[in-house]
């Protein structure tokens, strides 16, 4: 019985013999007390649950620790602080929780022309996180990037935060200052392309305005149809991409790397 107090269901008690001595049981291991302190709104008692011990228990510092980890999942606490103290009667446990503020809404302006939802996808933080500033913070790049890649230079975005101290959250507001369109102009192919200069103009179409994400697109079609003619390793990238301030329009430079091309054995 001291075994299965002391050791519970770990290796130690698993290979323990009753022939063998029995298990030294330090002095005062048994929890006395267990004090929850919690600067917030969750009940003690709510937390007191979790713990995977209680008073009387043959107190194992490794419980603590998997219990600790176990509420630091619930995403509620900013600080969890314990200690333990040994009195006449047993191991004292002291815990203190600093509940922290959640995040409330999340709103988005100046998103034009995308919806805030299609935005929403790009960001990491949630309503209902523990709030954490410098992550809140980190979604403005995410933001500018989705801009970026659509084809936007010198996208902006900045947040503002609402406290709502009764009920202990934070609401997030991202306001975006859109970047100007460029359209394309020269476009530069290098490499030793199978297709004629035509046909990767069409492609990457000069008329349409500037738009990473097409382009991208673009360079799977170019490969896709250089596969199609044997050159299974064709490798389409854009080796330059440059942006004129002053004429508002981008110059390309397409490489091709053709490699070895396949043919079916006759």
């Amino acid at each position: 019985e001291i075994a299965r107090l002391f050791f519970k269901e770990t290796a130690e008690y698993v290979g323990w013999d009753y022939g063998d001595p029995l298990p030294v049981i330090p002095e005062g291991a048994e929890l006395y007390m267990i004090d929850i302190s919690v600067d917030g709104n969750v009940p003690p008692e709510k937390i007191r649950r979790v713990l995977r011990f209680q008073e009387g228990d043959i107190y194992r510092k490794e419980d603590s620790e998997l219990s600790i980890q176990e509420l630091e999942k619930w995403g509620k606490f900013s600080d969890i602080k314990w200690e333990e103290s040994r009195g006449p009667e047993g191991i004292v446990l002291s815990f203190k929780f600093v509940e922290g503020p959640v995040v409330g809404s999340i709103h988005i302006s100046g998103n034009y022309p995308y919806l805030s939802r299609r935005l929403r996808r790009r960001i990491t933080i949630f309503p209902g996180d523990l709030f954490d500033l410098e992550k809140a913070r980190s979604q403005t790049a995410r933001l500018v990037d989705f801009y970026e890649r659509e084809g936007y230079f010198g996208t902006e975005a900045s947040l503002s935060l609402e406290a709502e101290p009764a009920l202990n959250v934070v609401d997030l507001h991202y306001r975006i200052r859109r970047g100007r369109r460029y359209r394309i102009g020269e476009i530069a192919v290098t490499g030793h392309p199978l297709f004629p200069r035509g046909y990767f103009i069409s492609k990457i179409n000069p008329l349409r305005l500037y738009q990473p994400s097409r382009l991208r697109r673009v360079l799977e079609e170019i490969e896709e149809d250089y596969r199609k003619k044997g050159y299974l390793k064709v490798k389409a990238r854009l080796s330059e991409i440059h942006p004129d301030h002053v004429t508002g329009k981008v110059r390309i430079g397409l490489e091709i790397q053709e490699r070895d091309r396949f043919t079916s054995a006759s």
